[in-house]
């Protein structure tokens, strides 16, 4: 029998999530959006699609009354800690967009308070939406997978709506998510910044790695995606649509293309196979979740 996904926050990825969720067999039966109008439109707009009934809520505890073996989070990351704990509440495994929460407002230790109930709670199954860590997996795979990672540049630009240091919140987890996978946990050292309306750079020392990140975001502006590991680079290009989408990395150097799955359809998959295994094959994705959105909140609080 297919599982049931309820997803939270259904414009915008939530319809990734749910393509990707219909492609590997799963059905999504009921969305909640911040409106009753806005989840209608969602409801509608998948039916269409799909040709499948999906239920609608603006309420969450009405949403959470749905037979969900999983739900997806799409909301904006203020309301993230709020439905996962919800969630765990009713047992339902969760795949959650990055970062695993964030409010600007919050000191390190209220952040650190947040993250040991959920680590706690006696209901986690959580994953974290990091896929571009598939990239670095295909990088590895060229390079030496033993040598030393003595510089890495991440240059990724988005038609996103966040401006300034905003940015800088949806972007930096998935820069983080190449550092953590290549060299594990590093301490962050002699961080700077630059930010304007549509873009954020820094530069930082993590562990013995010099580190520059370069976001933009600009509904108007172009989409690109770079990665320079140990001064080899490697560019994302991307072709197709929907069930058409295909996403390769070209060599830079060697002009050489690598097919590569595509990274978020890799993690969704992942996360099934969690769910229909009932955890029983794998952790869950708590741990490297919660260390992105921690090394996150040490770069953050130099801004």
């Amino acid at each position: 029998m297919a599982l049931k996904i309820g997803i939270i926050g259904g414009r915008g990825i939530g319809y990734t999530h749910a393509r990707h969720y219909n492609e590997l067999g799963a059905d999504v039966v009921a969305v909640l959006c911040s409106s009753e109008l806005s989840a209608k439109t969602v409801a509608d707009n998948l039916k269409k699609i799909y040709d499948k009934k999906v239920s609608y809520y603006h309420n969450l505890d009405e949403f959470l009354s749905e037979d969900l073996d999983a739900v997806s989070i799409c909301s904006p990351p203020e309301k993230h800690f709020d439905h996962i704990s919800a969630c765990f509440e009713k047992n339902i495994p969760v795949f959650c967009e990055k970062p695993l929460f964030w409010n600007k407002s919050f000191t390190l230790p209220q952040i650190n308070h947040q993250i040991s109930f959920i680590k706690q709670h006696r209901n986690r199954r959580l994953f974290v939406n990091t896929s571009n860590t598939i990239f670095i997996d295909t990088i590895m795979k060229i390079e030496d997978e033993l040598l030393n990672c003595k510089n890495l540049s991440f240059e990724f630009f988005t038609n996103g709506n966040y401006k300034g240091v905003d940015i800088a919140k949806d972007l930096m987890p998935h820069g983080i998510s190449l550092l953590i996978h290549r060299m594990g946990n590093c301490a962050v050292d002699n961080f700077t910044f630059e930010s304007t309306k549509h873009s954020f750079f820094c530069k930082f020392s993590y562990g013995k790695c010099e580190v520059n990140f370069d976001f933009r975001q600009n509904p108007e502006g172009p989409k690109h995606m770079r990665i320079i590991s140990n001064n080899n680079s490697y560019t994302r290009i991307q072709t197709g649509n929907h069930s058409s989408y295909k996403v390769s990395l070209i060599n830079d150097k060697t002009k050489e293309i690598i097919n590569i799955k595509d990274p978020f359809r890799v993690f969704i998959e992942r996360f099934l196979d969690y769910v229909n295994s009932s955890g029983a094959k794998e952790e869950d994705g708590f741990d490297i979740g919660s260390l992105n959105l921690k090394i996150m909140s040490k770069c953050l609080s130099y801004c």
